[in-house]
């Protein structure tokens, strides 16, 4: 069996902290992976977020050594738990089974990307242009993608708040609708976008905007993405490709004494 020291546990729940909890205290690194920022906050002060007998002075221990911490971002490790909602079906009867949308979605995107000709960018520049629900959502993907090295390209909107409200470098440009120079089309075609990030409102000139960007996008194969979901999936796998992509791995688990 292979060992890992450091393990990414996705999903800090029922199973997930439990199992992140037991493995830290066998001395792996856990990078704990949840949505809930209070969740985040209570395993990191060393507290679970629910009842478990003995859970609570293990959590404790292993947070204060050191071996567990929380955050709402996927971190790099050499192992991947994804400990995701299985709640039941609604209204199956008496039978109502699992619900495994949560793994479905994330299995779905994962192998259509793997099987997909689309490069992952690993440099270059991001174009992104979203509506006005999503421009706060937008800023840590941003600022991530910065980080990594990516320039990082707007429409005025966009641009103004990645600037202003998150700190990012970012290049603005026109709407290809306004009939100025540079918009989209012109980076695309100059060889400057590796990665489209467009959630477009429902209005004549966002739309028109958006089928021409897909078209050259798809002419010359750059990734394009319309939702905040499928935006933070292609950058987790922007991080992992510039990382190198993990082989998959059976994980096999004894009884832990």
């Amino acid at each position: 069996m292979d060992t890992f020291n450091k393990i990414s546990v996705v999903g800090l729940g029922y199973i997930g902290l439990p199992t992140a909890a037991i493995f830290a205290n066998q001395g792996v690194e856990i990078a704990g992976t949840d949505t809930e920022q209070k969740v985040v906050d209570s395993v990191n002060a060393g507290r679970p977020h629910f009842g478990e007998p003995n859970l609570d002075a293990l959590v404790r221990r292993v947070v204060e050594t050191g071996k567990l911490s929380a955050s709402t971002e996927v971190r790099a490790a050499e192992a991947f738990l994804v400990t995701v909602p299985t709640p039941l079906r609604a209204g199956a009867g008496s039978d109502p089974g699992a619900d495994l949308s949560h793994v479905r979605a994330a299995a779905a995107y994962l192998k259509a990307r793997l099987a997909t000709e689309l490069p992952v960018p690993t440099e270059g520049g991001v174009y992104i242009t979203v509506k006005n629900a999503d421009k706060y959502d937008v800023i840590p993907l941003a600022q991530e993608l910065e980080e990594m090295g990516f320039t990082i390209y707007a429409t005025r909107g966009t641009s103004h708040v990645l600037r202003d409200s998150g700190g990012v470098d970012v290049q603005t440009c026109y709407r290809i609708t306004e009939g100025l120079t540079p918009d989209a089309l012109d980076l695309i075609r100059q060889g400057k976008i590796h990665l489209i990030i467009n959630t477009p409102r429902n209005t004549g000139g966002a739309v028109l905007d958006g089928n021409m960007m897909r078209r050259l996008a798809v002419e010359l194969n750059i990734p394009f993405v319309t939702t905040m979901a499928g935006a933070r999936m292609e950058v987790r796998a922007i991080d992992e490709a510039m990382q190198g992509i993990p082989e998959p791995r059976l994980l096999e688990i004894g009884t832990l004494g």
